[in-house]
């Protein structure tokens, strides 16, 4: 599953770097592309 960044200014993610960074670079919060 990839995320996304709410200010869609980043590449979506993996939930390992999601984990890892914990706000996207552009200060945006990760959601998923997908619910499931």
């Amino acid at each position: 599953m990839r995320f996304y960044s709410t200010n869609r200014r980043v590449p979506a993610v993996s939930l390992a770097e999601a984990l890892l960074q914990g706000q996207a670079a552009d200060r945006g919060l990760f959601l998923p592309e997908r619910f499931p």
